[in-house]
């Protein structure tokens, strides 16, 4: 029976709810005779304020140590239940709640005998869970107050700042042998038309006159092992960092538009080749077409779509406000919406606009650009001494690389994603790890820059607590059965089991219990029975079943 064997079971009528499906005097009277119970009774609501009161004074009454409530699921009722228990003294893992309404009563309404028996035997199967459970605590580790952020963009510049003010020590390592990313080759910024370099002069001195910032450049992660609250990242100098968390902010690269529209580099271009003659020569051409070219490479919905499209319009009305007497022509297939007061100012500033059906996309040949334009119902030739391609962005390589070692799913197209972005936004499936700017997906500048921010608050947030908590849902291995087969380190998916030497030479399986989410893969290889749940045991198992005759 475990530690103890003093057994409670409450049972809930629901009012009429279970009531009215089940025989509940039968219930309490099956529960009497199970092996440990000391003490069984129903009421009407003991999720009530007062039931509630009624269960913490029946425990200490008498002296359970072990509790089983059979009522409603535990998706609604369990977290109630269990701090009543607690208060109670009773270990939060010797507590156990029957789900007899939802999973019983409401789905067998229609035979009142049979789902009495089947109450029964739930009831009876918590009883021995709890009777052969032992009692457990939190899993606790020690948080390194300190962050990796890889790659120094504005979003990892961004997040380095803000969390450099809350006096987190940040290392900032970047591939690159300048700092800023894809910022620091713009010429302006949409939609203030502020100066790039501005920005990334502000940030760069930010960081350098910070203590608790450290700047690395031309290195990049070649390796991460630990866990949260505890990396250790190694780098391809040979330097080590230790973080508590991981920020991933490495940003995205517009991929060449090879074979697209007659691209060539010269007098066909794409916007970040525009934006690099801004900087340093000027437009100097007159007659210049820019095409929004998603629906071209066949994906009009792209995730880039959005920055595509705001950067041809952002760059055209570039083009007309410092080169007055230029020519711009924007033609899309669709526009966002959201971007329609950026349009109405650009044509106030004379840019021309034309719409082409995918289907039959404009085509490029030598001096102009010729459009079946759906606006106006007509084929038009638009003179064209420049042609100017928004094309898509990707990921930088070695992102599917950099994914894995830090655990992160990846979309099909490469980009970093959260396994829930509707029901659990900024959350990540490594606990201790985010990601901010387009390294998550292709975002604007005042977005990365928001991300950045966003997934600094949430590393603050992690290491303000000095101490991580966990529930113990994990499974453990047992050194004295293990054979050191490997099969377990093998299939893990996570990474928790490492095989390490052991004694006479023998390997055997050391398991990282922050690492492991208790999926129980492991478990279902291991051909020696060393390893088990920490939370449900072989021996309750087996005892719920032998609960069933």
């Amino acid at each position: 029976m475990g530690e103890g064997g003093r057994i409670g079971v409450f049972i809930c009528e629901c009012g009429d709810e279970i009531a009215s499906r089940l025989d509940v005097d039968a219930l309490v009277e099956h529960a009497r005779v199970l092996a440990g119970v000391v003490w069984a009774e129903a009421s009407a609501y003991p999720c009530s304020a007062q039931g509630l009161e009624v269960l913490r004074e029946q425990i200490r009454a008498e002296r359970l140590d072990r509790v089983v409530v059979a009522g409603c699921t535990p998706r609604t009722h369990h977290g109630w239940f269990l701090q009543t228990c607690e208060d109670a003294g009773i270990n939060r893992y010797l507590f156990e709640l029957v789900d007899i309404r939802e999973g019983c009563a409401m789905v067998h309404a229609a035979d009142r005998e049979r789902a009495t028996a089947k109450a029964s035997a739930l009831i009876a199967m918590g009883v021995a869970k709890v009777g052969a459970a032992r009692s457990d605590e939190w899993i606790e580790t020690e948080l390194e107050r300190s962050v990796l952020v890889i790659g120094a963009g504005v979003a990892g510049l961004s997040a380095a700042c803000h969390l450099a003010e809350r006096g987190v020590r940040v290392t900032v390592v970047e591939r690159a042998p300048q700092a800023g990313g894809t910022v620091s080759k713009l010429f302006k910024l949409f939609p203030s038309m502020r100066s790039a370099q501005e920005l990334v002069e502000q940030r760069l001195h930010a960081v350098a006159g910070d203590p608790n910032i450290t700047l690395i450049l031309q290195d990049e992660v070649h390796s991460v092992t630990g866990h949260v609250g505890q990396y250790v990242a190694a780098l391809a100098s040979g330097k080590e960092v230790s973080a508590g968390a991981i920020i991933v902010a490495t940003g995205a690269r517009a991929s060449a538009p090879a074979g697209l529209a007659r691209y060539d580099g010269e007098l066909v271009i794409d916007q970040l080749a525009l934006e690099e003659r801004f900087r340093q020569t000027g437009a100097q051409v007159k007659n210049v077409v820019m095409l929004e070219s998603s629906a071209l490479e066949g994906d009009g919905q792209a995730p880039w779509f959005r920055v595509s499209c705001m950067t041809a319009i952002k760059n055209a009305a570039i083009l007309r406000q410092e080169w007055p007497e230029s020519s711009v022509s924007l033609l899309f297939s669709d526009i966002p919406p959201e971007f329609k007061r950026e349009v109405m100012r650009a044509r106030s500033l004379g840019v021309t606009f034309g719409r082409y059906d995918p289907a039959w996309p404009p085509r490029v040949g030598d001096g102009s650009v010729k459009l079946d334009d759906t606006l106006s119902g007509e084929r038009v030739s638009i003179p064209a001494e420049l042609v100017v391609l928004s094309t898509r962005m990707a990921p930088h390589e070695g992102a599917e690389a950099l994914a894995r070692m830090v655990r992160l799913p990846a979309d099909d197209r490469g980009f970093l994603i959260e396994p829930q972005i509707k029901l659990r936004p900024g959350q990540y499936a490594s606990s201790g790890v985010f990601v901010a700017g387009c390294a998550h997906w292709p975002a604007l500048v005042g977005e990365s820059i928001m991300q950045g921010m966003s997934a600094a608050s949430r590393a603050y947030a992690l290491l303000a607590a000095g101490k991580l908590r966990k529930e113990p849902m994990v499974e453990q291995v047992d050194p004295e059965i293990c054979r050191g087969c490997g099969r377990c380190a093998e299939v893990c998916p996570f990474l928790a089991i490492t095989m390490v030497d052991g004694e006479r030479g023998l390997l055997r399986a050391e398991h990282n219990e922050f690492l492991c989410t208790g999926c129980g893969v492991c478990v279902s290889v291991c051909p020696c029975g060393a390893i088990a749940h920490r939370y449900m045991t072989d021996r309750q198992v087996e005892a719920m079943v032998a609960s069933q005759g």
